[in-house]
């Protein structure tokens, strides 16, 4: 299936800048999702580091996400995680191929909000 390019043209135009951080995110989730049980050539575990690298792209979407007022920084973790969940589900739509990144996301997104619910998942800024 192809991209929706009106539909993504449309997203971009909503969220701006936050569009960009938002399909580096999609890439990151892609990339946990890849890189699931393999491990480098010295032992190193590939998904270690792709879940880092997709936990760093996600408090960027955040920050970006709050500069397009997507996002308040005042909401708890639920009503956060939800907001981006309705964004990235907007995002399935114009990216039907990405069907492992957004596994990728539903599995974060349930553990989130059933196992941790009180645990605080954004960085806080001093």
């Amino acid at each position: 299936m192809q991209t929706d390019s009106v539909l993504a043209r449309g997203l971009s135009k909503r969220y701006g800048r936050a569009d960009r951080e938002i399909r580096k995110l999609i890439r990151s989730l892609a990339e946990v999702r890849a890189s699931a049980g393999k491990k480098t050539l010295f032992g190193g575990d590939k998904e270690a580091a792709a879940v880092k690298a997709f936990l760093e792209q996600l408090f960027e979407t955040c920050t970006a996400l709050v500069e397009v007022k997507a996002l308040n920084v005042a909401s708890s973790k639920a009503q956060s995680l939800s907001a981006i969940n309705s964004v990235l589900g907007s995002y399935r739509l114009v990216y039907p191929d990405e069907i492992e990144a957004f596994k990728a996301w539903d599995d974060f997104f349930r553990y989130q909000v059933t196992v941790q619910p009180d645990k605080p998942w954004l960085k806080t800024t001093v």
